[in-house]
């Protein structure tokens, strides 16, 4: 398991491992502000195994975005085709282009989306509108790679939802 670090503004840096949350415990840089029900335990002692831990100090960091790349798309799409709701495996998983590149469209977040075989060859090059299809939901630019991994880690911790709030809608 592993604990989401906060700034000390309780804006969500990371997730860690345990090895590195002892690390700041140890060194007094954070404090503990939820906790799992399984407990660490060593030799002389033990401790609630953290969930949510906040640095003591603010750090300054710039807004990450994420690289668009075929993988990415499929991070943000959760491995879902986009057009008839199926997980695909990553070994059958295609990228369509909402508006075709021979209709004008362009590879980008918005325009890009995760589809199974099936779909991409029933849509082809026409538009959705020509091929009769509809998006289940609509593609967007994702403001952080931690936001993916918020939607991917299992298992979370109740009050993460709090400080992901944003991307909550894409956990159904």
């Amino acid at each position: 398991m592993k604990a989401l670090l906060l700034n000390s503004s309780y804006e969500p840096i990371s997730f860690i491992p345990l090895k590195r949350l002892i690390k700041l415990i140890v060194n007094d840089k954070v404090e503990i502000i939820e906790s799992w029900p399984e407990r660490i335990s060593w030799g002389s002692g033990g401790m609630d195994l953290p969930a949510v831990i906040r640095l003591k100090y603010y750090i300054k960091r710039p807004l990450m975005k994420r690289k668009f790349n075929r993988k990415a798309i499929f991070i943000r799409d959760q491995y879902t085709c986009l057009y008839c709701g199926i997980a695909v495996t990553a070994a059958k998983i295609t990228v369509d282009h909402i508006i075709p590149v021979s209709k004008g469209g362009i590879l980008s977040w918005l325009n890009a989306v995760s589809s199974c075989n099936t779909c991409n060859s029933k849509k082809s090059n026409k538009t959705l509108e020509e091929a009769g299809m509809k998006l289940l939901k609509q593609p967007f630019i994702p403001e952080t790679t931690l936001n993916n991994e918020y939607i991917l880690i299992k298992p979370k911790h109740i009050c993460w939802k709090d400080y992901f709030s944003n991307v909550e809608w894409l956990i159904e």
